[in-house]
């Protein structure tokens, strides 16, 4: 019987960040294409010759006589695999095997040993008759449990540093609506080392939050992890460091950044956990989660985003007060008015309007309702009330790491911007955790700031840096890069680039958004004229499907446009 393909999945993405598998992007293939047949029932594809030409494209005259990869590869990935369950995957409790003679993969199943006796001193006899959800599950909201940190130093003060700082995170993770946070008297009773696995079953929670502090005088690094509690594999972890400033200001300071980057991986891992949910078992929660794109998506498509629109629809079928589809909604279709010339409509911006009036009316407090809401009003060039969506964001959640960022950047996307703005963006964006797919979005705003003053290698560096962080495609963001390439003179990669985004945008027009986004963004600017010059250049020198085909408009007409 073969595993469940979530777990695979967890336990694939750890061993391909394991030392002997992070710097080898063909066993990383071959493994996954060999689990990806074997579970979608496509075993007859894990031959030598398929093997060869979908993994290691070979021609389709290639000959296992005369070119040995296949065997050589997968050699390697046995070999790999041992390694790996010697070392870093000891603890994995689903392993995966290679059998000589074959290509197909085994699945074993670890059994885990239960501690007949377990230590005494843990007060655990209240959780233990306390009632205990049946499983572990997303439910409704993120549940997650912070654990005390544990500290090197026996000191006192490093002791009251390490409980401060765990009882501020969960003060800020519990602000979030999406978040179910065990209390603190329930988490801090484990102090003592066992399974997390165990801890997460008798808090309930789905994730657990856990951490260790070293402190020399009065530098301090604090190492965070974010743990999975049914399969106890680290998600996520990061290394922070700073220096004391006082009794109080390191928990304060730490726990805000430390909750920036910890809320993302939050998301997103719960939206990996039920994504292979059918969507009749889903609940409403579920469904709006699935229909939010996040930076780590690696698809991001004219087609993911309708469906995205329709997950949400299909949500507010189901709820029709539901505040959570309407700003999706909102922010969805006027997004897709200015990237698909198809769809941009005066019904479809009208639907959009309608759906951002209604998020705010039924869930004003929902701060990730007032993020989308803010976002539509962004994409529709309202300035003044996407700024007074965001602030009411960080009103509810002041650590909302995008919008913390944007909040700040949003009134100067359609003005000069002075330097003194451009340093702080910039030094918001460097004290961030550097490995955070989130520094896509700082980075391309930082972009779109100088290409609005005009320093176009300045644009062109930062809108290629957030490429390097997350390279999905982004229509919009790779029209501020293009648009700063031309200007530079280099017509041939903007008009790579574009080709590329058109492959999942076929749609995009380079003379739609030259001739009516940038009004939108740009109306009652002194900026508008040289803006939409530098834009209407790029749709001139650029070609995109639009300029060899006109078709006919095919609308999509989204219910709830009527007020």
């Amino acid at each position: 019987m073969l595993p469940e393909r979530n777990i695979v999945d967890r336990y694939l993405t750890k061993i391909f960040l394991s030392r002997d598998f992070a710097t080898s992007k063909r066993l990383q293939r071959l493994l996954r294409y060999i689990v990806d047949a074997m579970m979608s029932g496509n075993e007859e594809l894990i031959k030598g010759y398929t093997i060869a030409l979908d993994v290691f494209d070979r021609p389709t005259s290639f000959d296992p006589n005369l070119d040995s990869i296949v065997r050589v590869q997968a050699g390697r990935l046995r070999k790999a695999l041992k390694n790996y369950y010697n070392n870093a995957g000891s603890s994995d409790l689903l392993r995966f095997s290679l059998p000589k003679g074959g290509y197909r993969i085994m699945f074993e199943h670890i059994e885990v040993p239960v501690d007949p006796d377990p230590d005494p001193d843990w007060e655990l006899d209240e959780l233990e008759n306390a009632p205990k959800p049946s499983k572990v599950e997303t439910g409704q909201k993120i549940s997650v449990a912070v654990l005390p940190f544990t500290f090197l130093s026996q000191s006192r003060d490093t002791a009251a540093l390490a409980d401060g700082l765990a009882d501020e995170i969960i003060s800020l993770l519990a602000r979030n609506e999406a978040m179910s946070v065990a209390s603190r008297h329930s988490s801090f009773r484990f102090r003592e080392p066992t399974d997390l696995r165990q801890i997460g079953a008798q808090l309930g929670a789905r994730y657990l939050v856990d951490g260790g502090i070293r402190r020399a005088g009065d530098h301090v690094r604090v190492n965070v992890y974010l743990v999975d509690s049914i399969t106890g594999i680290n998600i996520w972890n990061h290394r922070f460091d700073c220096d004391l400033e006082g009794p109080f200001a390191l928990p304060d300071k730490l726990a805000i950044k430390i909750v920036m980057a910890l809320r993302m991986q939050l998301y997103l891992a719960a939206k990996r956990d039920i994504q292979h949910k059918k969507n009749g078992e889903k609940t409403s929660w579920e469904v709006f989660l699935q229909s939010t794109w996040m930076p780590d998506e690696t698809t991001f498509s004219l087609e993911h985003e309708k469906a995205h629109i329709a997950q949400a629809q299909s949500l507010l079928d189901r709820d029709p007060k539901s505040g959570k589809a309407h700003s999706i909604l909102a922010d969805k279709l006027s997004y897709l008015c200015n990237l698909d010339p198809l769809f941009d409509t005066a019904d479809n911006r009208k639907a959009a309007k309608h759906h951002a009036r209604l998020a705010l009316d039924l869930e004003p407090r929902n701060s990730d309702v007032t993020f989308n809401v803010s976002m539509h009003y962004w994409h529709v060039g309202d300035i003044f009330r996407s700024v007074s969506a965001a602030k009411r964001t960080l009103e509810l959640e002041p650590h909302h790491l995008i919008e913390a960022f944007l909040i700040r950047a949003i009134p100067y996307s359609c003005t000069a911007v002075p330097d003194a703005v451009l340093e702080e963006l910039i030094a918001a964006d460097s004290d961030l955790p550097q490995d955070i797919m989130e520094r896509w979005v700082t980075l391309s705003w930082i972009g779109l700031m100088y290409l609005n003053n005009g320093s176009y290698q300045e644009a062109a560096d930062f809108g290629w840096r957030a490429r390097a962080v997350f390279s999905a495609r982004s229509p919009e963001t790779t029209i501020w890069l293009c648009c700063a390439l031309v200007q530079l003179g280099d017509v041939e990669a903007a008009q790579e680039l574009i080709e590329n985004a058109m492959e999942y945008w076929p749609t995009l027009s380079l003379h739609h958004y030259a001739d009516v986004v940038v009004p939108r963004h740009y109306v009652g600017c002194g900026l508008l004229a040289r803006i939409q010059s530098d834009f209407r250049t790029l749709a001139r020198v650029v070609k995109t499907h639009s300029d060899y085909n006109s078709p006919k408009p095919k609308f999509m007409m989204i219910r709830g446009g009527k007020d």
